[in-house]
Parts: C-alpha cells; sequence; structure tokens
C-alpha cells in the first residue's frame, strides 16, 4: 500500500485536530502529527539565539519516521498562515509519496466561538484574528480549502476523503517538486 501524507491546516478554532484524528481513523496504519505538541518540548527560549521555525522541520522529520515505518496515512495538522510556510516543510520531506494540502476555513465568528469554548486550552487571544486575516489574503493558495461552517465532524471528515481520492489538494507528487498553487 502506498502512503501519502496529508496537511491539515486552518485557523485556530477551525477543527484541525478534530478533523485530523478522524481522517487518520481512515488509514490501515495512520499516524496524527500533532503540531503544537512540538511547543511541550520546550523549556526556555530566547528567540536571538535559537532558530525559529522548528515546528516544520519537526513535522517533516517525524512524518518521514511514520511514512518510512510503513504507515499508509501521515496527518500533520498545522497552521500555514500563507504559501510561503509550505516549503519550510516540504524540504525536510524525504520520503517519495504525495502531500495533499488541506485548508479547513469557517466564518470568523464559527472560529472564534469555537476558540473561546476549547476546554483545557490556552485562549490565545489577538493571535486568533491576526491568523486568521493572514489566512483570508492567502486562501486561495492554501491548497484545497474545505468550509467547516455549519458542518458536523464527520461530513467534513467524509468531504475531504472523497477529495483526497480524486487526488485533490495534491501539492507534491514525487520528492523535490512542489505544485504552484494557484
Amino acid at each position: 500500500m502506498s502512503s501519502k501524507i496529508v496537511i491539515i491546516n486552518g485557523p485556530a478554532g477551525v477543527g484541525k485536530t478534530t478533523i485530523a484524528r478522524k481522517l487518520a481513523l481512515l488509514g490501515e496504519n495512520s499516524a496524527c502529527i500533532h503540531g503544537d505538541d512540538f511547543k511541550h518540548h520546550i523549556v526556555n527560549r530566547n528567540l536571538n539565539t535559537v532558530a525559529t521555525g522548528l515546528g516544520y522541520k519537526n513535522g517533516a522529520t517525524v512524518a518521514n519516521n511514520f511514512v518510512n515505518g510503513g504507515y499508509d496515512l501521515v496527518l500533520f495538522e498545522y497552521v500555514f498562515e500563507d504559501e510561503s510556510h509550505l516549503p519550510k516543510f516540504i524540504h525536510h520531506l524525504n520520503v517519495d509519496c504525495p502531500v495533499y494540502l488541506i485548508t479547513l476555513w469557517a466564518n470568523q465568528e464559527i472560529v472564534l466561538d469555537r476558540e473561546a469554548n476549547r476546554a483545557g486550552r490556552e485562549r490565545l487571544g489577538t493571535r486568533v484574528l491576526e491568523c486568521y486575516a493572514a489566512m483570508e489574503q492567502a486562501l486561495g493558495k492554501l491548497g484545497l480549502v474545505i468550509d467547516t461552517s455549519d458542518r458536523s465532524p464527520d461530513e467534513v471528515v467524509k468531504d475531504i476523503w472523497e477529495k483526497l481520492e480524486k487526488d485533490e489538494g495534491l501539492i507534491v507528487s514525487k520528492p523535490g517538486t512542489m505544485k504552484r498553487l494557484r
């Protein structure tokens, strides 16, 4: 069985974690990498002395390990605010499998409400609106956009799975190549 990597992108509160975990259930051998989990490894950080953007590199490294370990479906859920962030992840992939980019989207009110009501999570404050605005500007270049507004997670997952089966959202078909996004 051939492997595929699916990036689940979107602003905070849009449902990335929920959708990615449900999508992962559809693979025979699947893994879901939560980009937010990488920040828990950092104990102290002086931004003037350490590299930034390691979430992309770490996500790609873990995805490589899962694909090389025989996993057929690897999901990486993270925030790519615009297309310039994609090469930071793609560049560190060294596996021969397709990569798909799915950007989840919802209207701003829904995103703000979901973010404000997530249990057990630190609030992101103004960062939610900043991220939303940046992504809105770049939406046409962020792969396949799926609206999650007023839809159940199961409906969204079914929609994404059907589109993946048709290769919609494909951004890398072979190593070292990235499709130009609009």
